[in-house]
């Protein structure tokens, strides 16, 4: 599903009532604005924007170079930034990572688009990498189904010790042919820390309600061959990019706890002319050999 295809299906929840709060109002303009930009450092900086549209009827549309808009990514406290450009080609603002590198650890700041409400920024900082130590494997089975190759695995991936407990994370498990194993189960006590995507591949993890430095899970795959490998694509993540993504996806999938996270807690963008998300994410990879 394209970007565009996906924001209208967002709206269209939004303005359908799904959910008990909602941004966009019966006075809402057309020219009311939502900004994603999930930043990862050593990466092109993409921020997508799109007009809302409105409860009246207008409709979602891209915004474009013939829209005068200026917005831009500042360092730290710095009053000036780095602008973004259009690029027609690709329909996307950005800016190339050879012009204005972000960098771990430093905070980063989202400038223009209207008068902040709070009068304050977006401002955040990028995380810190964090790379898995052991995948500890309890079980493992292979069946086959038509010719194809069904993995199952239960197993313990087990992170370095020290972590801040405000600690967020975005896992996607890859096999050796860089297909996604599926979460079938989350076994940690507190169920509440996991949150499996129904808009993209992979779960969130809230760090905090782990009370472990252990993720236990039960995943599996289905290939014309069985793996050999379990690679984890590991990615340490601001809370924003966390809230966010576990209100898209409860949107995305209609899901019934929607209404325990209302729209306006996944964004940390609300100006006068623009709502959405300002994130960020560092990647990791490690790969296990299934034994």
């Amino acid at each position: 599903m394209g970007i565009l295809k996906y924001i209208y299906f967002f709206f269209a929840l939004l303005l359908l009532g799904c959910v008990d709060i909602t941004p966009l109002t019966s006075d809402s303009s057309s020219d009311k604005m939502f900004v994603l930009c999930e930043m990862e450092a050593g990466k092109k900086i993409i921020a997508n924007i799109y007009y809302a549209g409105d409860v009246t009827g207008k409709k979602i549309r891209q915004v474009d170079n013939q829209d005068l808009l200026s917005f831009s990514l500042a360092e730290g406290d710095k009053d000036w930034g780095y602008a973004f450009e259009y690029h027609r080609r690709d329909s996307l603002f950005y800016i190339e990572p050879d012009k204005f590198q972000i960098k771990e650890g430093l905070f980063y700041r989202f400038l223009g688009i209207g008068q902040n409400v709070k009068g304050v920024d977006p401002k955040i900082q990028i995380p810190i990498s964090v790379i898995p130590d052991t995948f500890l494997i309890n079980e493992h089975k292979v069946s086959y189904d038509g010719g194809m190759a069904n993995t199952i695995l239960t197993g313990v991936l087990v992170l370095p010790k020290g972590i801040s407990k405000s600690s967020f994370f975005y896992i996607v498990p890859r096999s050796e042919s860089d297909l996604t194993w599926i979460l079938t189960d989350f076994q940690n006590f507190n169920g509440q820390a996991f949150h499996k995507l129904a808009h993209k591949e992979g779960f969130l993890i809230d760090y905090a309600m782990l009370n472990t430095n252990e993720i236990k899970m039960n995943l599996s795959i289905k290939e014309n061959e069985a793996t050999s490998k379990i690679a984890f694509d590991f990615y340490n993540v601001t809370e924003s990019f966390y809230r966010y993504n576990v209100y898209a996806s409860n949107v995305f999938s209609g899901g019934s706890t929607i209404t325990a996270n209302p729209p306006i807690a996944g964004f940390n963008v609300q100006t006068d002319k623009a709502f959405g998300s300002f994130s960020a994410l560092t990647k990791t990879s490690k790969t296990y050999i299934i034994k």
